[in-house]
């Protein structure tokens, strides 16, 4: 990971209730789910399935008996459960945000970044952690459809509290890290967006990234170290009017699998 590449914080994946509360169970042969918590708004609740190199899913889900109101009023209330709905960057060094924000906010992409939202949840073990969050609008500062473009999440407590991804020594992956389909890293995220939308998403794409590879596709970093440098978040055409965001891993050996009814995690051999 270089200092100029925003990290690949984590993917969001929207279920119900019920679907959340059954997840470890369905994926034991695979993925290892660990409890996360609920946020301090009381709306949502979570369980985290963290790979080795640092990223995560955060599977979500809306709390139940929870007030139509602040549900509706949340950003993922209009998305379609069961779907890979959301991703998120951070950064080392929060202050390096700043730049991104101006160049994004002056890419005349119609896409921009408001200022920070302040952003938490309580662990289990009632441990609070806080973050802010970084929502990409449009130029009217109404949210855009979750998916097309990355919000941020900045650390204020410190990440290993939110994302437990190292062992207790600080020197080797955690053990909720390993997972039975061999599962290591995240190689690709796409993103396919209508096509007419595209040329304003990768305006602001190449705004985020220094690195545009020029070909469609744009560099991350991890928190993963050498061991995982990194992968790349490529833009491409959806079939249809909505985002669509698709998720390649890398682990022990080539495969396809399917996490949920019509969302498939591409495993491809490799570290």
């Amino acid at each position: 990971m270089t200092a100029r590449q925003p990290v690949l914080d984590h993917i969001v994946v929207l279920v119900s209730y019920e679907t959340l509360q059954e997840l470890p169970e369905i994926h034991k042969d695979t993925f290892t789910i660990i409890p996360g918590g609920g946020a301090t708004t009381g709306v949502t609740i979570n369980k985290l399935l963290i790979l080795p190199d640092g990223t995560y899913l955060e599977i979500v889900a809306f709390n139940k008996g929870v007030d139509r109101e602040k549900r509706e009023a949340h950003r993922w209330s209009r998305a379609t459960e069961g779907k890979i709905i959301d991703w998120a960057y951070t950064l080392d060094n929060p202050d390096g945000f700043e730049p991104i924000q101006k160049r994004v906010n002056g890419a005349e992409s119609d896409i921009f970044y408001r200022d920070l939202i302040p952003g938490g949840r309580k662990r289990p073990d009632g441990v609070e952690l806080k973050w802010s969050i970084i929502l990409p609008v449009d130029a009217d500062l109404q949210r855009l459809q979750p998916g097309i473009a990355p919000f941020w999440c900045l650390d204020k407590t410190h990440r290993s509290l939110r994302v437990p991804y190292l062992a207790e020594n600080g020197n080797a992956p955690a053990a909720c890290t390993q997972h039975p389909c061999g599962a290591q890293s995240v190689s690709k995220l796409e993103v396919l967006a209508p096509r007419a939308a595209q040329p304003k998403i990768g305006k602001t794409y190449a705004a985020i990234h220094t690195n545009t590879q020029g070909d469609g596709t744009w560099e991350y970093g991890t928190h993963g170290g050498s061991a995982f440098p990194g992968g790349v978040v490529a833009l491409g055409e959806s079939p249809d009017s909505t985002v669509k965001i698709c998720l390649t891993l890398k682990g022990d050996k080539a495969q396809k699998i399917t996490f949920l009814p019509g969302v498939e995690i591409t495993v491809t051999e490799g570290n």
